[in-house]
């Protein structure tokens, strides 16, 4: 009885060794972070073109003005890319190369939330230069009174002059109020004059139009203003007295 027993309890271990024997499954390895295109938006600079002959890839340089994702961490950085063979190089409105203060777009693969510090250790995926950015520009109105004209001569090496006293301006009136401006006179401006005048005589009243960016310092406005050719003189003639 005892010997049926011991066989029973026998039989019954054997598929407890038999599966602690069986190797463990090995591991998968882990998947790879999901990557993402980061687009870089800003100016570029210190660029050196990719050459299939050279020891060495092409790099270039971006201020990021804008970034997705990730926008606040990578605004205001400047980062340095890798271009290589697979770097695809694309020029806008006629550009030949990729000069610097030209606005453009660094496009790179990258694990999402990747650093400042990854990101440069990867070659650029494509970069777009767009060119320089075009200032927004403002025709500036200035009444007042004018004086030291000097029409413009077209058989002359010089071009012509007039100055303005400002009593109003806009925009920016408070900054130019006051102010003595002059400004030059070319081919391209156009003078006009009151009614039965022939000249303009110091004293009269009168309106310059300059053509200026729209966006200025109030510290640099009068300077900026004087640096462009007057877009138009209007002399309205002598200030009418009251009696």
């Amino acid at each position: 009885m005892k010997k049926t027993l011991l066989l029973v309890i026998a039989a019954l271990l054997v598929p407890s060794v038999a599966l602690a024997a069986k190797p463990a499954h090995s591991q998968k390895p882990p998947k790879p972070a999901p990557q993402v295109t980061y687009e870089l938006k800003g100016t570029l600079s210190a660029y050196t073109a990719y050459n299939s002959v050279g020891p060495v890839n092409g790099t270039v340089t971006i201020t990021v003005k804008d970034a997705r994702p990730q926008g606040k961490a990578l605004k205001g950085q400047v980062l340095t890319f890798a271009v290589d063979a697979n770097t695809m190089v694309s020029l806008k409105n006629g550009l030949t190369t990729i000069t610097d203060g030209d606005s453009g777009m660094i496009k790179v693969m990258a694990a999402r939330h990747a650093t400042a510090a990854t990101l440069q250790g990867l070659s650029a995926k494509s970069v777009h230069d767009r060119g320089v950015k075009p200032i927004p520009m403002t025709t500036y109105t200035l009444d007042g009174t004018l004086s030291a004209y000097t029409a413009y001569n077209s058989a002359g090496p010089t071009n012509g002059m007039v100055t303005i006293v400002v009593k109003h301006a806009r925009p920016h009136g408070k900054s130019l109020k006051g102010a003595t401006l002059m400004f030059t006179i070319d081919g391209n401006t156009k003078v006009r004059l009151g009614h039965k005048l022939t000249t303009i005589t110091d004293g009269d009243k009168g309106q310059i139009q300059v053509r200026a960016p729209k966006k200025i310092a109030p510290a640099d406005l009068a300077a900026t203003l004087q640096a462009s050719p007057a877009k138009s003189v209007h002399d309205q003639g002598a200030p009418k007295h009251k009696h």
